[in-house]
């Protein structure tokens, strides 16, 4: 019985190292290639997709249940932003789909006009997310 806890804690402690790195990297790489930047919410909307697809392949969901040919169809939250972006110095409008359920609740809560944190990313001005 005292292996087995000896293990339990081992396998423990390395699932929360490798989260640990995989937050630090993420940490890095959002530090080395965006800017944390002010949005303004343009609306909230919902977004669909079709189960199994990337959720940056997500769209209307009226379109996407047409061409869903009876597979199951995921439905998210999505917040349009207005943003200055460091890449180019204009004025963009970007889709962000916040993932988890904290986020997606923080996202529903958004109006237009409120004021959002949001990351642009310094080289390509069509690319935002949060962080």
């Amino acid at each position: 019985m005292g292996a087995f806890q000896a293990g339990r804690h081992i396998g423990f402690l390395l699932v929360v190292v490798v989260g640990m790195v995989v937050w630090t990297v993420t940490s890095i790489g959002n530090a080395l290639n965006y800017t944390e930047v002010v949005a303004q919410v343009v609306r909230v909307e919902p977004v669909c997709r079709v189960s199994g697809t990337p959720i940056e392949k997500s769209g209307d969901c009226l379109i996407v249940a047409a061409q869903a040919g009876g597979q199951r169809i995921l439905r998210h939250v999505g917040v349009r932003v207005r943003y200055r972006s460091p890449a180019d110095g204009q004025e963009h409008v970007g889709l962000i789909i916040p993932v988890g359920t904290t986020k997606a609740a923080q996202a529903r809560a958004l109006r237009p006009g409120d004021e959002w944190e949001i990351l642009a990313h310094d080289d390509d001005p069509n690319v935002v997310k949060l962080n």
